[in-house]
């Protein structure tokens, strides 16, 4: 491995430069500002002679030995085609097995990509068996129940909007003696809020945490999020972020763009002696994420729990993620989640789903980052302002106290204005009484009549 050093206006252009010099392959050890400009240290690997050259050129020495002396002319034009055939055959040997060897490790990932594809196909339909059993059972106990007519129009919705019958059943006591439906709405969000809890996670103490989750659960882009809101807290040079053996395409690219945008360094480990020294190296001064692959959670999580530092791990789950897909991830790694992180927030997705797991795993939900690309778009996990959002559609269609509260402030203020424009009115000569049009419309035509024959007798 050899460093070197590459300086440019901005992060945009020294990767760029990097890229064009030493070819993608590099790596980037460290980004800081250096005099006003942005200052890029490299690892570059330093190829030495393949065992085929070294190999070839013994034979060539040995066959020098053997030969002393070599006539010019035809016997050197067939020493040099023989040379030359046999490096060319080696060549393509090595081309081959290296290309077997590449082709066969992207085989290998595709192959445990789909492996964990069917799994999960797999416990989503043993899931909707459950739970077509589960809403059986639970329809036969409603019939021996009765509920009020008030509150048919909230179970209804519970229904319609894809409650899992866990949730029903845990509600079903909550609302079998209700009358109102208001107060049904609140004690339904005050059940689902009790039944989940929330972290905060103290950034001072804990300086190693590693993010994991499956494949497109959004763990990079929350990991940018978090990153950004500590190099908003303090600063950019106390946070890094390590993306550790996620070989999908694209993810080392995104990984070193989100360290361009929020000014932290980023590296790429692909072993786990090299993660060890690389942590330990930077120390405990700076808070340190680990971004890690979708897939073989259990082999990497288990490696990086035996660091230093008491890494804290968390789960990322994407908001609108099905209960088999969420218990398959805490699964994997059982008993050593610190909390979970949800991304990809969405205002049109009701996360009964998310609510219905936390509150049977009882884990801890610590931050909700919205779907945005965004990275400031991450706040603290409130767990009845999750509930609230899943009641949303039905509470703004059933909730009209405040429309009768403007309805009475304006009938009042029609009132006081229809007061003030009485004290002030005036009936001139000739004129109806407003009173009078109101109160008794025959007298009204009988005193227009009245009006006007006087009138013509004037004239």
């Amino acid at each position: 491995m050899e460093l070197k050093r590459i300086l440019a206006k901005d992060s945009r252009r020294a990767l760029e430069k990097v890229s064009n010099e030493y070819g993608k392959e590099a790596l980037v050890i460290s980004s800081a500002k250096v005099n006003g400009q942005t200052e890029v240290i490299v690892a570059i690997d330093l190829h030495s002679e393949t065992p085929v050259q070294s190999l070839a050129l013994e034979n060539s020495t040995e066959k020098e030995h053997l030969t002393p002396t070599v006539q010019v002319g035809s016997n050197f034009e067939k020493l040099l085609n023989s040379e030359i055939s046999t490096r060319s055959k080696s060549d393509l040997k090595l081309n081959e097995h290296s290309d077997s060897r590449s082709g066969k490790k992207a085989d290998d990932m595709e192959y445990i990509r789909m492996r964990e594809i069917v799994d999960l196909i797999k416990l989503e339909l043993s899931s909707i068996r459950k739970e077509f059993k589960l809403s059986q059972k639970l329809k036969l106990t409603e019939n021996h129940t009765s509920i009020c007519d008030a509150i048919i129009p909230l179970v209804r919705f519970f229904e319609d909007s894809g409650m899992p019958s866990s949730l029903k059943t845990l509600l079903s006591g909550e609302l079998s003696e209700e009358t109102d439906l208001q107060v049904a709405i609140k004690k339904s969000e005050e059940a689902l809020a009790k039944g989940l809890s929330s972290e905060r996670i103290d950034w001072e103490e804990n300086k190693l945490h590693v993010l994991a989750g499956t494949s497109g659960s959004g763990k990079s882009l929350m990991t940018g999020k978090l990153a950004a809101e500590l190099a908003r807290q303090r600063s950019s040079e106390q946070v890094a972020i390590i993306s550790y053996k996620d070989k999908k395409l694209g993810a080392w690219a995104q990984s070193q763009l989100i360290g361009a945008e929020t000014g932290v360094s980023t590296y790429k480990v692909d072993s786990y002696e090299v993660l060890k020294a690389l942590v330990d190296e930077l120390g405990s001064d700076k808070t340190i994420i680990i971004d890690t692959p979708g897939i073989n959670i259990p082999k990497h999580l288990t490696e990086i729990k035996n660091l230093d530092g008491n890494p804290q791990f968390h789960l990322v789950v994407p908001f609108d993620a099905s209960e088999s897909s969420v218990y398959n991830a805490i699964s994997q790694f059982e008993k050593s989640w610190s909390s979970i992180m949800i991304s990809r927030s969405d205002e049109k997705v009701l996360p009964w789903p998310l609510v219905s797991v936390l509150t049977n795993a009882r884990l801890p939900i610590s931050y909700i980052g919205s779907g945005s690309t965004s990275l400031s778009t991450l706040s603290e996990a409130v767990p009845k302002a999750l509930v609230k959002q899943a009641l949303a559609e039905f509470s703004t269609d059933f909730d009209c106290e405040s429309l009768i509260i403007e309805n009475k402030q304006y009938e009042e203020l029609k009132s006081s204005k229809n007061v003030k424009k009485q004290n002030n009115l005036e009936v001139k000569a000739g004129q109806i009484d407003p009173e009078m049009m109101l109160s008794d419309p025959l007298m009204m035509i009988s005193k227009m009549v009245e009006n006007r024959h006087g009138v013509t007798e004037v004239i």
